[in-house]
């Protein structure tokens, strides 16, 4: 095989899987986003009347990591003042997993994954939830997987 021939296919597949390293940091910065502020918390509870105190626990107990975390350490004891980290608006938790996927080189399996354990009484509308209903933003969010993804390409294309 010729080396010039080879060296030039070389560099294009590691450019090919640069772009897809990228393509899928942009796209799961765009899902912790979405999903981070479609989170119940300040600015975002509904209806505005809702009975509990936001306190940012919930929008800061989502992380990103290669392995399953289980819940916190309290699991379903915790409460929203302990066991951090606190994110009022969602800013401190998307840069957090934005730093965390600059590292990473992507490929295999990857999980965004909230470690607070009460937060599956605020999706369905259990306990003091109860008189607010079910909020499925995870469903929501799911449902926009798909632009995301395109967003995510767009981004990259543009270097951005």
């Amino acid at each position: 095989m010729d080396p010039e021939f080879a060296a030039k296919n070389q560099a294009q597949f590691d450019r090919a899987k640069g772009q897809l390293q990228a393509i899928g940091r942009e796209y799961i910065r765009l899902i912790a986003a979405d999903f981070t502020e479609a989170t119940p918390g300040f600015g975002n509870q509904s209806p505005p009347d809702t009975n509990y105190i936001p306190t940012g626990r919930l929008r800061g107990g989502l992380n990103y990591t290669r392995e399953p975390i289980g819940s916190s350490s309290k699991g379903m004891n915790s409460a929203r003042h302990e066991d951090g980290p606190f994110s009022d608006y969602g800013r401190e938790t998307v840069d957090r997993i934005t730093a965390q996927l600059a590292g990473d080189h992507m490929g295999g399996i990857s999980y965004l994954e909230n470690d607070v354990a009460y937060g599956i009484l605020i999706v369905r509308g259990e306990g003091l939830h109860s008189r607010v209903g079910p909020r499925n933003w995870p469903a929501d969010v799911r449902r926009r997987q798909e632009t995301h993804a395109r967003v995510a390409v767009q981004n990259v294309a543009r270097g951005g």
